[in-house]
């Protein structure tokens, strides 16, 4: 670490680490904003994710349901994990949960 260098670390109860680095000569608004975006983390660390902030299975599935198929009646991967913003796995699960999953893609991505 440099000695020109303004360097802030909490620690939460689990042993995480979060950390914040400005230059020696930040501004206040600087070093407000980052100690602001370290209490945000901490808060959101230690309250988990909030219900609201993420759609329920539910909601998620009916959106899976409601996209247009292609012409084998399957919905491709790719246009669940763009559609939804979702990574692979979780487009693979919703879309073998309500059926809409290629044969050829199951076998691919749930043989493991």
């Amino acid at each position: 670490m440099s000695t020109n260098q303004i360097h802030v670390q909490i620690t939460v109860p689990a042993g995480v680490t979060l950390t914040a680095e400005l230059p020696g000569r930040a501004s206040a608004d600087q070093i407000r904003t980052a100690l602001n975006r370290l209490t945000e983390a901490v808060i959101a660390y230690q309250h988990g994710p909030q219900p609201d902030a993420v759609p329920g299975d539910e909601d998620t599935l009916a959106a899976v349901r409601a996209l247009p198929r292609e012409a084998d009646g399957f919905v491709n991967v790719n246009k669940v994990r763009t559609t939804l913003g979702c990574n692979r796995n979780r487009a693979v699960r919703l879309l073998a949960e309500v059926g809409l999953l290629r044969p050829a893609d199951a076998a691919k991505h749930l043989s493991n």
